[in-house]
């Protein structure tokens, strides 16, 4: 019996990428919603302004890091798999 559920690498590999993508989504998720949290709780003070802000520009910026990699390593994936046969 094989408990992984796949016969071959890059299926293997596309297993690992989408739990990563499904892992990675709801912690940005969370991290901008506290990120506007931050806005809220704030309050007009400007240094926890501007740490909020710096906070959503980090989430900002992190999600389009993970998105762009998840996007590239998805490419090259479909690529071997289309090289391949499968």
């Amino acid at each position: 019996a094989n408990p992984i559920g796949t016969n071959d690498f890059l299926s293997f590999i596309a297993m690992i990428v989408d739990i990563i993508f499904k892992i990675g989504i709801p912690v940005a998720t969370g991290f901008f919603i506290w990120a506007g949290f931050q806005y809220i709780l704030a309050q007009g003070n400007a240094t926890k302004v501007a740490t909020a802000h710096k906070n959503f520009k980090n989430v900002v910026i992190g999600l389009i890091l993970f998105l762009g990699s998840w996007s590239i390593t998805d490419i090259i994936l479909k690529t071997f798999q289309s090289i391949v046969g499968r």
